[in-house]
């Protein structure tokens, strides 16, 4: 069965819709980032700043094979719990590629590669999404 013309704007107004919507949010989390790292500092490797928790996983010590299992306990365990959670990686590119496999299964945005955040990953965490 072939869509309608009308159907297929509609669907195509729907994409472009969820793609301006996701765009915004990924906006709005750099700013509220940016805003907090110029009013608090940057977040501690050990996940925690100035009076705000930020739950942290660091992958050091971790043999290659056992990063899934562990990312997967870790954004189990925080997947309601706020904006957003850290995930170090050190300089491992089969470290950081592994996590964001995991982190794309559960389709969390996340940012990696931010000048301050080398060997981390910041995962987004919003809990009216999951």
């Amino acid at each position: 069965m072939e869509l309608l013309s009308y159907e297929k704007n509609l669907y195509r107004n729907i994409v472009n819709l969820l793609l301006a919507a996701k765009e915004k949010l990924a906006a709005t989390f750099r700013s509220c980032l940016a805003d907090y790292n110029s009013n608090w500092g940057m977040v501690g490797s050990n996940g925690w700043s100035v009076g705000v928790p930020v739950p942290s996983l660091d992958l050091h010590g971790l043999r290659h094979h056992e990063v899934q299992n562990e990312v997967v306990r870790f954004l189990e365990r925080h997947l309601r719990s706020g904006l957003f959670v850290e995930i170090i990686t050190g300089n491992s590119q089969v470290m950081l590629e592994e996590s964001i496999k995991i982190i794309q299964q559960y389709g969390l945005q996340y940012y990696t590669g931010y000048p301050n955040y080398v060997g981390r990953i910041m995962v987004v965490m919003y809990d009216d999404v999951h």
